[in-house]
């Protein structure tokens, strides 16, 4: 359930591809912000009961500002979950590769069930929610390790958070 649309990975894929060569260029000026970009991909525990949470997306900042588009959610194997797609604003603290960082936004958010009967799935209607995102992450020049709490605040009948460890694609600067 967690990876049933990939608009927002091919979204993010082609926006790092695309600034990429703008990346790399920005960061080696000395009169603006140090730009960055990269793909990620989280795992961990979820607060729904005996749920794996996961996360995945692309992030941009130039200097201290953070911006993210991801699909995140927790899920039981069969039972209850909550996806969402979420567009994140935020800062980071400085550093180029060592930072922490802190986001809102808007997610259209989803409650769902399975189960191992005939036809009893059912998925719920999408409503308007409040996501949040924070980090610690250490990274390289190029691929980066760290880890996310992450969910959803509102509605309060969606409402989950989550804390995975996140594995990151992307330039990090020099």
């Amino acid at each position: 359930m967690l990876l049933r649309g990939f608009f927002p990975v091919r979204f993010a894929l082609a926006l790092v591809l695309c600034l990429s060569g703008r990346l790399y260029g920005q960061t080696a000026a000395t009169d603006g912000w140090p730009q960055r970009g990269w793909l990620f991909l989280a795992v961990g525990k979820g607060s729904i009961e005996n749920s794996i949470a996961g996360s995945y997306g692309g992030s941009y900042s130039p200097g201290p500002l953070i911006f993210t588009l991801r699909n995140s959610g927790a899920e039981q194997i069969i039972g209850d979950g909550v996806e969402e797609t979420a567009f994140l604003v935020g800062v980071r603290s400085t550093g180029p590769r060592g930072f922490v960082s802190a986001q809102l936004g808007p997610s259209a958010v989803h409650r769902f069930h399975t189960c191992d009967c005939s036809g009893n799935d059912r998925t719920g209607p999408k409503h308007t929610g409040l996501a949040f995102d924070v980090a610690v992450q250490g990274n390289w020049v190029i691929p980066g390790i760290g880890f996310d709490a992450f969910g959803d605040l509102a509605p309060s009948s969606h409402r989950y958070s989550a804390l995975a460890v996140m594995v990151q694609l992307g330039w990090f600067g020099e």
